[in-house]
């Protein structure tokens, strides 16, 4: 048996098998379709009519396509017939001892004989695909930088990607006249995964905010991850969820704009366009310090605060503080007086001159050019939002407690007159909190300088408790007030 007879064989039992399936969907349709029937017309039954249309609906788009893949097989298989019946002919005309020796060779046009070397495989390997969808994204790529049109070359590269069975199956069922878009949506439908769609929605739904990439770069994941699970770019509920899981201060600037006509369309394309605009995305990729740095001359260093004033082991921001002290505490007298108590600085060693009873910003030895920075009082507030349409809780917790400066150690300054002015333009500085360095967000319009309480909390600092709440701009976002502190040393600005 030659390979036209022999493929005209496997043609023609692949033929008879699509029939018997195409024959066991129509009776399973026709059962189904009785079931539906059957299904008084009830409002507390109708989740399940709808759940039964959608099977049905299924099933006969299975039967459509099958119907499809029988149409082209049976071409095909006429057309094999009709070589086959030519081959023979030509056979019968030639003389003995006069055939044909050697293979008909083709000849193509421009880039029809070129094969990238780089082509996706797809389950065909350890390092292939399994997914159709990315297979045939990373596919198209490969021809595009090579300057091949898929609807052009598929036909020829495409089972150069596969294993043999999965090779037979495209050959045998897609013709090579179908465009590129018709190629993959019956190869996505064949090998496709189909929950595909749910389970990019779950992830999405899922997705966190990590310190560890920057906010701009997690907005860019979370458009890509949304277009993926076909989400509409203008879905609120997806843009509003995009919003909660960043930072805090990036959540309120992000209302202010919204507020205000910069952002004009509520769309996650646009949120995101707009934070790739904030200078605050610029500031690392990781939310970490880049460069490492070691130990200076005198051979202290603290990897929390990137100094050589002291070792990390001796740093009074890592030292866990009682909660009790905060939490616990109920109302009492303010207490103005406490930082300069000697008994409040009896322990205290400054890791300037390592002498005790007082701080290194207090010491001293120092220069005078930090002196008479202003003590001030300051408001706390929980980091948690009310309005739980804009913002997420959860997700607040997550960031303010998280071991990095730039989100845990995050408040309001109101108080700018020792800021030099082209620190405005990136909406925050760095500041001292009693010597602990810090990061500030800057609020011109402020009345006063308002405090995280999870630094409130970290850096120990006494409070007198305060109920009460504090407004934004718009009154309907607001935030509860915990206390007001004892007075802080604050050093902004140089």
């Amino acid at each position: 048996m030659d390979e036209t007879s022999d493929r005209i064989l496997r043609m023609e039992e692949k033929l008879a098998q699509l029939r018997e399936q195409r024959e066991a969907t129509r009776a399973v349709i026709e059962e189904m379709e009785l079931d539906l029937y059957g299904i008084p017309l009830n409002a507390e039954l109708e989740p399940q009519r709808r759940e039964l249309e959608n099977q049905i609906e299924t099933k006969i788009n299975e039967g459509k396509l099958l119907n499809s893949y029988i149409q082209r097989l049976k071409e095909r298989l006429s057309q094999h017939l009709n070589e086959q019946q030519q081959g023979q002919q030509v056979r019968q005309s030639v003389p003995l001892g006069r055939g044909r020796s050697e293979a008909p060779t083709v000849s193509f046009g421009s880039g029809h004989s070129k094969v990238p070397s780089n082509l996706p495989k797809f389950k065909d390997g350890p390092a292939s695909f399994d997914d159709a969808d990315e297979f045939l994204t990373r596919f198209q790529r490969v021809l595009a930088g090579h300057q091949l049109d898929p609807s052009e070359h598929w036909a020829r590269l495409l089972p150069l990607c596969l294993n043999s069975t999965t090779a037979e199956w495209v050959e045998t069922f897609l013709n090579v006249d179908l465009s590129w878009e018709l190629v993959c949506q019956q190869f996505v439908h064949q090998f496709g995964n189909p929950q595909r769609t749910r389970q990019l929605a779950t992830e999405l739904f899922n997705m966190r905010y990590s310190t560890h990439e920057s906010v701009a770069d997690f907005c860019t994941r979370f458009q890509l991850l949304a277009a993926k699970a076909k989400i509409a770019d203008g879905e609120r509920g997806a843009t509003e969820l995009l919003v909660s899981q960043l930072p805090e201060m990036v959540q309120w600037q992000v209302q202010g704009a919204v507020e205000y006509g910069r952002i004009q369309n509520f769309t996650i394309s646009e949120v995101c366009r707009y934070i790739h605009t904030l200078p605050l995305s610029k500031v690392s990729k990781s939310g970490k310090e880049i460069t490492k740095k070691t130990a200076g001359k005198s051979g202290l260093y603290c990897q929390h605060h990137k100094v050589n004033t002291h070792n990390t082991a001796d740093c009074r921001a890592l030292k866990p503080h009682s909660k009790s002290s905060v939490e616990n505490s109920g109302p009492r007298a303010p207490n103005l007086s406490k930082l300069g108590t000697p008994d409040h600085l009896a322990s205290i060693i400054c890791h300037r001159c390592k002498q005790k009873g007082h701080y290194a910003n207090q010491c001293p030895q120092k220069s005078g050019q930090n002196q008479g920075k202003p003590r001030l009082n300051a408001t706390f507030a929980d980091q948690q939002v009310q309005d739980s349409q804009a913002w997420n809780d959860d997700q607040v917790d997550d960031i303010t407690d998280h071991e990095t400066d730039e989100n845990r150690a995050l408040f309001t300054i109101s108080n700018t007159s020792a800021v030099d002015p082209k620190s405005m333009e990136a909406f925050t500085i760095p500041v001292l909190v009693n010597g602990h360095k810090e990061l500030a967000f800057i609020d011109t319009g402020a009345n006063c300088t308002y405090m995280a309480k999870s630094l409130v909390n970290r850096l120990a600092i006494p409070f007198t408790v305060a109920s009460g709440k504090i407004y934004s701009l718009d009154e309907s976002i607001n935030m509860p007030r915990y206390g007001i502190t004892d007075p802080v040393l604050l050093q902004a600005g140089p």
